[in-house]
């Protein structure tokens, strides 16, 4: 999957419109719609693609690589049954 299909798919499974995605990382409705479209070219630094990762729920990894799962890893193990070892 391409990093143009990625984008606009975390946007739509966000229920964001390109305008609404935009505003939450302060860049114009264009720029969304340039990174999603189809004929490539024009990608977000990777700096703005962790911000849009944390905008639309999604892991860094997948979104800027296309490797692992596209949801963001919500079943860490709490510190309070973390398992503690005497050095």
């Amino acid at each position: 999957m391409k990093l143009s299909t990625r984008i606009r798919t975390s946007r739509v499974r966000a229920g964001l419109s390109q305008a609404e995605l935009a505003e939450a990382l302060g860049v114009s409705r264009s720029a969304v719609g340039n990174w999603e479209s189809a004929r490539g070219g024009v990608h977000p630094s990777s700096e703005r693609l962790a911000e849009l990762a944390l905008a639309t729920g999604v892991s860094y990894e997948w979104l800027a690589t296309g490797r692992g799962t596209p949801m963001t890893p919500s079943d860490g193990i709490p510190a309070a049954d973390a398992e503690f070892v005497d050095d």
